[in-house]
Parts: C-alpha cells; sequence; structure tokens
C-alpha cells in the first residue's frame, strides 16, 4: 500500500473486490488490529541506550491511527521511521541502512526488535544485533542478557 495513499488503496480495493465499506468503516477495520503493549514501552523507556529508533512497515491509514490513538508511543523514540514516507520496507537491507547512516552509529551498535523471523534477518545481514520478539518477559529476559535493565524482578 506504500506507493499509494489510503483514499486512493480503499478504491483501488473496493474495484477489486466489491467492497462496499464507507472509506471512514474501511479504516475502522483496517486498524482493529492495534493495541499498546505497555510492558514493552517501559522497557523500551527504561533501556539506558542513547538513540531510539522506531522503524514500521506501515502504510498512511495506519500511521495516521497511531498518531491518534496512541502518541503516547511515539513518544520515547528519538526517531521515527516509517516505510511509506522513506518509501523502503523491511526486510531490504536498505532501510536498515538508512537507519545506520542516519544515527550516525556502526551496524553492529544497533539493537533490532521485531516480531517476524525475515525481518531479523535482514537487520542481520547488514550486521545488527537482533531480538525476535515473542513477548514481554522474553524481551526483559533479553535486555538483561544485553546489559540493557537494571531491574531485578522479571515479567510474570
Amino acid at each position: 500500500m506504500g506507493a499509494v495513499n489510503g483514499v486512493e488503496y480503499h478504491r483501488q480495493l473496493q474495484a477489486a473486490t466489491g467492497l462496499s465499506l464507507s472509506y471512514d468503516d474501511f479504516c475502522f477495520a483496517w486498524n482493529n488490529i492495534f493495541w499498546a503493549d505497555e510492558a514493552v514501552l517501559k522497557l523500551v523507556v527504561a533501556a539506558p541506550v542513547e538513540k531510539r529508533y522506531l522503524l514500521s512497515n506501515t502504510n498512511e491509514i495506519h500511521w495516521r491511527f497511531i498518531q491518534t490513538h496512541f502518541p503516547h508511543l511515539l513518544q520515547p523514540f528519538d526517531k521515527v521511521v516509517v516505510s511509506h514516507e522513506i518509501g523502503l520496507e523491511k526486510p531490504d537491507p536498505a532501510i536498515y541502512q538508512w537507519v545506520i547512516r542516519d544515527s550516525g552509529y556502526s551496524a553492529s551498535q544497533h539493537l533490532f526488535i521485531d516480531d517476524i523471523q525475515s525481518n531479523i534477518e535482514g537487520a542481520q545481514a547488514v550486521g545488527m544485533d537482533t531480538i525476535l520478539y515473542t513477548n514481554a518477559a522474553e524481551l526483559w529476559h533479553q535486555f538483561a542478557v544485553r546489559g540493557l535493565t537494571t531491574e531485578k524482578s522479571t515479567f510474570s
């Protein structure tokens, strides 16, 4: 969807499938997949790192929804990089290289976290450290292994 705006995407979907939802109803249904994972946000905020990037494969409709309904999730990040705005998508190595250049740090100084294995493999291919996200407790463990949390307890 990155090549067209939301209205055009809706129009094309209607033409291709006979979709009868209005644009507003389509947007509601299209965005009904998001929730805030506060445990993960807590880990991201507490991690003793110099820069935090959010790198997301997204589209105009999702992005607008996230900015409106979950702005607090974006606040801890120094830079938010969304695929539809820069014309690159994970797992294309170019998107990770874009972040590496922008951050000023070497690839090995980056920790990339994602819940999709192919995106993890893309980041590994350019030399980033990675964590395949499965749940907040395991993420906490992986942060602890890397010295990125000072908390003594684990998530229950």
